[in-house]
């Protein structure tokens, strides 16, 4: 073997091709990690922002056919949002992720896709209907810029940073805390309008086409735009003994006709205001909290270093073993189709890529056949010595091997270098569709082991593949006529 080895180095670096050959090698395979290095960047970034903005790391829905997102489901025709199923079981599911241990929180939603109109002025946007001390303590990335969050039972509207200045720029309209905003909704047969006061004005770290749309409302009202009846987990029974505050006031009747007597003949025993707040006092009713179940979305938050991918099988098996028509999906999904365009991109350009890598690949294998060719006398010289054809066919893949771990090691320095100095001086975006495509203002690729694993897999897929049809080529000499010259 170590002669082997020894005549493959010796063959790889006599011949002018193998120059071509890791040029090509390089190139490809270091294209494809920075391409990579640039989209796990961005993905994170993305996934950060998302994650912290409204969509948390899953979201329980009903479980449907229909790509659902936390903005409804929305027709692609009219943008108009279609009838969204609420979700089952609330109760029983809230308190199944008390249980367990990955999750840090959760905080359920109802969605509305709306217009929103200030003094006949008119604008779209994808409402949230909130618990609102809860939701802002789990959307770490929501800044109250100006005003305040509307507190836990008030009517109230919080619109973004964004979404006040587009609304301006287009209505020439001035949003102020507390202008009060009639929200439209229709559902096809009826309108329904809602009016609430903007108590405050937030704004979100990354400016995005997603984020703009959304405004964020009291639960309650958007139940009712949406014609929504609230239902509580559990019924408040209070005694016929706490609500007859009549019998704590004596009237005096002597006869039937004395229900006709003047004011001044009936007689009212004195009731002090304590004794009528006493009767509740005693009993210590308890009207329960967060007890309305019909939301549309449960979003949910994971501690951190925590696989979202397994807490999702897990919510999903234990949904599937109870019979409970709900399920759990990752952020990407409930963000919408928009926060899916970088993934998409992210494919179509590893294939193209590929494509690339394929064609070069037919050139690799073409040269490597060529140069068995031109070896014919070599080959045939060995076959005579006793060299069978599995120590040609070893020759013949140790070469090509060898030649693409070097291109393999070269594309990780160059790609290394690269990612280095991008990171140390990021390309500004000065388009806006690409700041939200990347997710930020600066193009900063990630240093990431599976970029450069999945290179190195490349390249050792290049190198197992390009070396068949050169064997298969040398196989085919016959040792007395290479040896003769022949081809």
């Amino acid at each position: 073997m170590y002669y082997t080895l020894k005549l493959a180095f010796r063959n790889i670096f006599s011949r002018k091709s193998s120059f071509v050959i890791v040029l090509f090698i390089t190139f490809a395979v270091t294209l494809l990690i920075i391409v990579n290095s640039i989209f796990d960047g961005t993905d994170n970034g993305i996934k950060t922002v998302f994650k912290e903005s409204f969509t948390g790391d899953l979201v329980i829905r009903e479980k449907t056919k229909d790509n659902v997102s936390l903005f409804g489901n929305v027709s692609l025709i009219d943008e108009s949002i279609l009838p969204m199923e609420e979700v089952s079981f609330y109760e029983e599911i809230t308190n199944y992720l008390s249980t367990l241990d990955e999750i840090n929180d959760f905080t359920p939603q109802v969605s509305s896709f709306s217009l929103l109109e200030i003094d006949n002025k008119k604008s779209k946007a994808a409402v949230f209907g909130i618990d609102i001390e809860n939701y802002l303590s789990i959307m770490n990335s929501i800044n109250i810029v100006k005003g305040k969050a509307f507190e836990k039972g008030e009517k109230g509207l919080l619109v973004s940073e964004a979404w006040a200045e587009n609304f301006q720029k287009e209505n020439k309209k001035t949003i102020e805390i507390g202008t009060e905003v009639q929200l439209v909704y229709s559902d096809g047969n009826t309108f329904r309008i809602r009016v609430l006061p903007i108590t405050g004005i937030y704004s979100y770290p990354l400016r995005n086409d997603i984020l703009d749309k959304i405004v964020l409302a009291d639960a309650s009202t958007i139940r009712s735009l949406l014609g929504m009846n609230e239902t509580y987990s559990e019924e408040i029974n209070i005694e016929d003994s706490e609500t007859n505050l009549i019998d704590s006031i004596e009237f005096n009747f002597d006869d039937m006709d004395s229900l006709f007597a003047e004011e001044s003949d009936i007689f009212v025993e004195e009731v002090e205001e304590t004794n009528i707040n006493q009767i509740f006092e005693d009993e210590q009713i308890s009207i329960p909290q967060n007890t309305v179940t019909n939301w549309h979305f449960i979003v949910v938050r994971l501690n951190k270093n925590i696989n979202e991918n397994s807490v999702i099988r897990k919510i999903n098996k234990w949904a599937d073993k109870n019979n409970y028509p709900i399920e759990a999906v990752n952020w990407r999904v409930a963000a919408g189709p928009t926060a899916q365009y970088v993934y998409w991109l992210r494919i179509v350009l590893i294939i193209g890529i590929f494509i690339i890598l394929f064609a070069g690949l037919i050139v690799v294998t073409n040269t490597l056949v060529i140069n068995i060719l031109d070896r014919t006398k070599e080959i045939g010289t060995m076959r005579a010595i006793g060299a069978n054809k599995r120590n040609i066919a070893f020759q013949c893949m140790s070469e090509t091997i060898i030649l693409t771990m070097i291109s393999a090691f070269i594309s990780f320095i160059v790609s290394f270098l690269i990612i280095l100095i991008l990171q140390r001086f990021p390309i500004k975006l000065n388009n806006i569709f690409l700041e939200q495509l990347f997710g930020g203002k600066f193009l900063k690729p990630q240093i990431t082991i599976s970029s450069f694993g999945f290179g190195f897999l490349v390249s050792l897929f290049i190198g197992l593949f390009s070396w068949i049809i050169p064997v298969i080529e040398a196989l085919k000499i016959l040792p007395v006529k290479a040896m003769k010259g022949g081809n």
